[in-house]
């Protein structure tokens, strides 16, 4: 369809009919269009839009005159050159236009035009309420680009599309919003209606349709990445609607805007209304990888669930109202198709289900209230509609609305199936209800539920019992209450919600507690045959409570032999457990557990502590323990104590070390001359320089009987021999029957050895002298008696 409209300061001329439609545009699909429509022209000569005269394009003649063009051109001529251009362009640059059209609110809007034409920016210009506009535009499919205008200066309404001309608005590299298209209207021809039905707190809810000055459309996503290989795009498709002066009307240009303070108005409220609704979807890409191929998997969830909202906000001096509204719209087939995650939803839903979810909510100056609506046609198993609803469903499926609204202090339930209503029955206790029933939160009489239902008291439950915010059979896991007794406890199943009964466990299972079990024992998380390891209870003779590698939970097994591997003395046979091996005994080199001639030791090439005979002299040994003696010397068992000693040894022997076997034996004492290396080696008790000796120290009488000495003899050892006589050799007094005097035995050595009237001669005899008498010859005093000796005679 072809439409052309220009303006000048007189008249207006357009040629029509198909004939010269076809001279104009000679091109296909357009080479049958024909000149079409009205056009309303405000004529008044001051400029003013008061009159106006109305062209009816379809009965025109190819010359009438609607407008002149300056130097005589003919607006025809001026609009062939152009469009023959305009189609050469468009079928090398790929450009789509739509040429001068009259679109009108109530036929071929703005938006019905341009996606005609294909030109996208107009799309969004659907707010454009009334009266006739002038749209063109155009779209460059190579450079993604697309432009669209409509106006009509008379009305002072224009509004602009746009595609790929203004680049979006990037904010943290995740939201992008785009403006899609604005419009302004003084005589407020702008206008759209809310997605949802709004509730003002009386009567039903329904459509509120705003009309304003200003309109503005956008579109905005949001990228949310869970993962390298998930990733979601939140879109949104927003429109604003804004009245600066709610209370003009349409086609009205008000002197003063009531959103500016009026000159008469002493308020200081500011006057508006505004229309706010968006619509979002997401999708979802998912990237595969399989084969070594990697490919990209995209799930668009617009189709199976819509979310659309609007926020109305009415001001107007004291007057003031706000309005919310959000709908969701989920097609259950849809979900079931798309994941196999949703097959709960299946089970209860057939594929056609469709539910819609509403909230609404108002305030102003009386109060506030808010509403709920869940609708829809629904598809359900017969079980289901019978538990929950108890009505009859011979097609297993109906369509149902149900609506909860509270406004002031009234609150109001009411169900809605196939057209019929029923609303539920008030309560303020569960004794107000049928037996079957409970009074729930908001005070009405509902069906009590099955297990697994959602509950908030025990009466909600058929069974009695909530848990946990689900209907259960049983109120308490582990415990045999609500259950067979001795026969089954309650449990929490991992496929399953809310408490179930379940048969006692065989050993084996797995246990939080005793009474999971048949066997009444709990142990290490498992159903067992005994309660704690390592010990006899619960078991027969002869064995112990184990955990083996074959069996889950705790089990009776034999007791072990000697050698066998264990934890405790409980399950050795011998009842001792050493180092992780059942033992004979429990400590090496000792008796503890062993006979009389035995002792504790490890054998080699053998598990545990095993008792052992004890060790004959020269056996090796670390402990007296191990040896038949007792003793252990030197790392050998010993016949004594200590060498050089008489300890261990009877009369006459001693204890030393010989050089042709091991450990300590004893001896029989040695005589002169034999070697020792202490005096208890010796008979005579003296071992001397390493042999055993008569006496200790040389030149001595000790240890020599009277009239001898000790001396040192061609014999090895010490020996006693007989004093020496006068003349003889010597090197101390003792050697000597009287004294040693310069190496030789004498008589005296000085006149003390010799008595009172006798004197010692000194040399070369030493010999002792009687004292002379007067005139006596003398040598020395000490001759005479008188002790005095002059000149040489005794005086």
């Amino acid at each position: 369809m072809l439409r052309g409209v220009a303006k000048s300061n007189g008249a207006a001329t357009i040629r029509n009919n198909t004939d010269v439609a076809r001279r104009i545009w000679p091109y296909t699909p357009y080479r049958e269009a024909k000149l079409t429509g009205k056009l309303e022209r405000r004529l008044d000569g001051d400029g003013s839009c008061d009159a106006i005269e109305t062209f009816d394009f379809a009965n025109l003649d190819e010359e009438s005159s609607i407008f002149d063009l300056p130097g005589g051109l003919n607006a025809m001529d001026l609009v062939k050159r152009q469009m023959v251009k305009a189609e050469e362009r468009r079928v090398n640059s790929q450009i789509k236009v739509l040429f001068p059209q009259v679109a009108r609110a109530d036929g071929a809007d703005v938006s019905h035009l341009g996606g005609e034409a294909g030109v996208g920016a107009c799309e969004p210009i659907d707010f454009v309420d009334v009266g006739d506009v002038l749209a063109f535009g155009f779209e460059n499919g190579r450079r993604g680009t697309s432009f669209c205008a409509a106006l009509n200066p008379c009305t002072h309404t224009y509004a602009l599309g746009q595609e790929g001309i203004i680049p979006d608005v990037k904010i943290g590299g995740i939201i992008f919003v785009s403006l899609d298209a604005v419009g302004f209207s003084l005589t407020k021809q702008l206008g759209k209606h809310t997605l949802n039905r709004m509730w003002d707190g009386t009567g039903e809810p329904e459509q509120i349709f705003v009309d304003g000055h200003i309109a503005v459309r956008g579109t905005g996503s949001m990228g949310i990445k869970f993962s390298p290989k998930v990733k979601a795009t939140i879109n949104v498709d927003l429109s604003l609607i804004i009245d600066v002066a709610p209370n003009s009307r349409n086609n009205e240009i008000a002197p003063n805007s009531q959103a500016l303070k009026d000159n008469n108005d002493n308020s200081e409220n500011v006057d508006f209304e505004i229309l706010l609704s968006g619509e979002a979807g997401v999708v979802f890409e998912v990237v595969s990888s399989l084969g070594g191929r990697t490919e990209t998997h995209t799930v668009d969830l617009s189709g199976v669930i819509t979310v659309e909202a609007d926020m109305y906000l009415y001001v107007s001096g004291e007057d003031t109202k706000l309005m919310l509204a959000a709908s969701i719209n989920v097609m259950l087939g849809g979900i079931c198709g798309m994941t196999p995650y949703a097959a709960v939803i299946c089970e209860i839903f057939s594929g056609d289900s469709e539910l819609v979810g509403a909230i609404r909510s108002y305030a102003d100056k009386t109060g506030f209230g808010v509403q709920l609506e869940l609708s829809g046609y629904i598809g359900l198993k017969y079980d289901f509609v019978e538990d929950e609803f108890d009505w009859p469903s011979d097609g297993h499926s109906f369509s149902f609305g149900v609506t909860l609204g509270y406004s002031g202090s009234t609150i109001n339930a009411c169900v809605q199936v196939d057209g019929n209503e029923s609303c539920f029955r008030k309560c303020d206790a569960d004794s107000q209800c049928d037996d079957d029933q409970f009074c729930d939160l908001l005070g009405f009489c509902i069906k009590r539920k099955k297990v697994a239902h959602v509950c908030h008291k025990n009466a909600v439950c058929k069974s009695g019992y909530c848990v946990g915010g689900f209907c259960s059979e049983c109120p308490t896991v582990d415990r045999s209450a609500g259950c067979i007794a001795d026969a089954e406890f309650c449990t929490q199943k991992i496929n399953k919600i809310g408490l179930r009964c379940e048969a006692k466990r065989n050993n084996g299972r797995a246990c939080l507690d005793k009474v999971a079990c048949k066997s009444d024992i709990c142990s290490g998380g498992f159903c067992s045959e005994c309660a704690r390891i390592d010990s006899e209870e619960g078991c027969d003779n002869n064995k112990f409570c184990s955990q083996t590698f074959t069996d889950v939970g705790y089990t009776c097994i034999n007791k072990r032999n000697l050698g066998g591997t264990c934890s405790s003395n409980i399950a050795c046979n011998s009842g001792r457990c050493v180092n992780g091996y059942c033992s004979e005994c429990s400590q090496i080199d000792s008796t503890d557990g062993c006979g009389s001639n035995e002792f504790c030791t490890q054998l080699p090439g053998a598990f545990g502590h095993r008792c052992k005979d004890k060790l004959d002299l020269g056996g090796a040994c670390l402990k007296n323990v191990v040896c038949k003696s007792g003793k252990c010397k030197g790392g050998y068992c010993s016949e004594c104590d200590r060498i050089d000693s008489t300890s261990g040894c009877s009369s006459g022997k001693f204890c030393t070390q010989r050089t042709t076997a091991f450990g300590y034996r004893c001896d029989a004492k040695r005589g002169l001359g034999s070697t020792c290396s202490s005096n208890v080696a010796c008979t005579s008790a003296d071992c001397v320089g390493g042999f055993c000796s008569d006496c200790r120290t040389l030149d001595s009488t000790s240890g020599c009987s009277s009239g001898k000495f000790c001396t040192q003899t061609a014999s090895p050892g010490y020996r006693c021999q007989n004093q020496k006589g006068e003349g003889g050799t010597c090197s101390s007094n003792n050697a000597c029957r009287d004294f040693c005097v310069a190496g030789f035995c004498q008589q005296c050595s000085n006149d003390g050895h010799c008595g009172t009237d006798r004197y010692c001669s000194g040399w070369p005899s030493y010999d002792c002298k009687n004292k002379k008498n007067r005139n006596k010859s003398c040598g020395a005093k000490k001759e005479c008696k008188s002790n005095k000796c002059k000149f040489w005679k005794c005086k």
